[in-house]
């Protein structure tokens, strides 16, 4: 009998008269297949509106669109493991961030109006990073309406918290020329500059 994770012959000390039809060949098989089970690989599918299923290919739509808004080159698309998302004609390293607008639904353990409040954006940095700045999309039901371009001088080591009503990154706000492709939902066209 083979093992059911790598394949291999499972030994004859594995079957036990209780258990005659062992699928792995050692304890080892079994916990990997077990953490498997439990947490499936993420693949980069495609799902029907030219969405991206996992966060990282959601990430990689949204380098994209900064390559639209912003020029430059998706570094993502040539290798992987880099500090940075984006290089600019100019040099600069860039780090694309984008962030869902999130609104309180509870509190005091009471139900609120989420249409009353203005909400946030967050931001996480991660890890520290040498990148020379961080373009940070804030999203409505996955539509961009805010883009902020904050230095890495600016950008709080835990990350940033943007409120839409917030003067302290209006600094950083930076608006997109009117030339970039979206689809009929407003979301970002995954082709060049017209």
């Amino acid at each position: 009998m083979r093992c059911a994770f790598c394949k291999a012959t499972v030994p004859l000390e594995r079957m036990h008269k209780w258990r005659k039809h062992t699928k792995f060949c050692s304890t080892q098989c079994s916990q990997r297949a077990w953490y498997l089970r439990r947490n499936p690989p993420l693949h980069s599918t495609l799902i029907h509106g030219g969405d991206l299923l996992t966060s990282t290919g959601k990430g990689l739509v949204w380098e994209l669109y900064s390559q639209q808004v912003l020029g430059g080159r998706v570094v993502s698309l040539e290798t992987m493991n880099q500090d940075h998302d984006l290089i600019l004609p100019s040099g600069l390293r860039i780090d694309v961030k984008s962030s869902n607008l999130y609104r309180r639904k509870t509190r005091r353990g009471k139900r609120t109006n989420p249409e009353n409040q203005s909400g946030w954006w967050v931001f996480n940095r991660n890890t520290e990073k040498t990148v020379d700045a961080f373009f940070c999309i804030g999203l409505i039901d996955n539509t961009p309406v805010a883009h902020f371009l904050i230095p890495t001088k600016e950008f709080p080591r835990s990350g940033a918290t943007i409120s839409p009503t917030s003067q302290k990154y209006a600094p950083f706000i930076f608006e997109p020329h009117s030339t970039m492709k979206t689809d009929h939902n407003g979301r970002p066209a995954t082709g060049e500059v017209q």
